[in-house]
């Protein structure tokens, strides 16, 4: 695929996907109290629609049978396009679109390589949880194919057995839920689109929902 076309698909995922979240940025405090949590947690889903409607093929094929002659003009204007000194400019493009790319999994994976180092030991306890030596941050559920609870170190002394009960039920619920691999689709999302500026408050919100 041409440095052109890559930044093409960029593009047009970033425009597709900005909609869609600024829609449901609008639309999810309304949605939430007139139909529940559920539903507008499930609005979250239309940015992933949005950019699979921009690049899957069925859509490109319908484009190409409907203007035949206006994409040919287009296809050499692109192949003249190659030949001539943008399609260096368009290579830099790429090329720094793919170092953000990459210094926003990296910074990704560092927090979350600082928080598993900051729970430090984990023991395994009888009820299928993990017994942290830290307080901050937990409970919560690490790992995303094997998921895995993590209780603080004061759990069984900090909490009475009801409380307990409702919190294990609440990090079970997102494994169930899928949220695991939501967050990790909205990670990735942010590394391929770490240019949008609408983006951390999207997933602040996402987050919340």
């Amino acid at each position: 695929m041409a440095p052109a076309e890559i930044l093409g698909i960029l593009l047009e995922t970033a425009v597709a996907s900005t909609a869609a979240m600024l829609a449901v940025l609008a639309l999810r405090v309304p949605t939430r109290r007139g139909f529940g949590a559920g539903i507008g947690y499930a609005l979250w889903l239309l940015p992933v629609a949005a950019m699979l409607a921009v690049v899957l093929p069925p859509a490109r094929e319908a484009v190409v049978q409907l203007q035949p002659t206006r994409l040919a003009r287009v296809s050499m204007q692109v192949f003249d396009a190659e030949q001539s000194p943008l399609a260096d400019s368009s290579t830099l493009w790429v090329v720094a679109w793919l170092a953000g790319a990459g210094a926003t999994f990296a910074r990704m994976a560092l927090h979350q390589r600082r928080f598993i180092r900051a729970l430090g030991t984990m023991r395994r306890r009888e009820d299928g949880t993990f017994m942290a030596q830290a307080r901050v941050g937990l409970p919560a559920v690490i790992g995303v194919i094997r998921p895995r609870i993590v209780v603080p170190l004061d759990f069984d002394s900090g909490f009475d057995p009801v409380e307990r009960t409702l919190m294990r039920a609440h990090e079970r619920a997102h494994i169930a839920g899928g949220d695991l691999l939501a967050n990790a689709a909205w990670a990735a999302l942010s590394c391929v689109h770490w240019f949008n500026p609408l983006l951390p408050y999207a997933a602040s919100r996402f987050r919340h929902d």
